[in-house]
């Protein structure tokens, strides 16, 4: 889980769709500058072989009767490889695309229009996304993208 992720109310943060367009602009351009790697477009295969390569070594322990603790070996190497390992060697989180990371930068124009977009909405929703700006970072700009895509992007009524 990220560690900027905040627990607010989607229903009470409105976005126009206009707005909505320009922040999808954003995400876009930072998608442009930081391609999918390795990791991203091979997550699923990846997941999968795990899971069945897990589930072969929980047969191979249980056919030698092992000790009751190997079969923790097979329960835990799914989350090492997939949860773990990338945080360590990548600094980024499994199932995040490449721009969501601390590293990728987010530039000047794009992050004012960010802070544009957040200082124009309600009290309470500019209360709860605050926190992840100036969204110079794309680690900050992927936290209010996911809490702007959970509320639904509706017009103001």
């Amino acid at each position: 889980m990220s560690m900027l992720r905040t627990v607010v109310d989607p229903a009470h943060i409105v976005l126009s769709r206009g707005d909505q367009f320009r922040l999808q602009g954003v995400v876009n351009r930072l998608a442009r500058a930081y391609p999918p790697d390795w990791l991203e477009r091979c997550g699923a295969q990846l997941y999968g072989a795990t899971i069945v390569a897990s589930l072969a070594l929980t047969g191979v322990v249980g056919a030698l009767w092992s000790p009751w603790w190997t079969y923790l070996i097979p329960v835990v190497c799914p989350l090492l490889l997939l949860g773990v390992l990338p945080v360590w060697l990548f600094g980024r989180e499994p199932g995040c695309p490449r721009w969501a990371h601390p590293l990728a930068i987010v530039g000047d124009d794009d992050a004012a229009l960010i802070g544009r977009i957040v200082a124009a909405m309600d009290e309470h929703s500019r209360a709860a996304l605050l926190r992840h700006c100036p969204a110079n970072d794309g680690a900050k700009v992927f936290a209010l993208w996911q809490l702007l895509q959970a509320a639904g992007g509706e017009e103001p009524h």
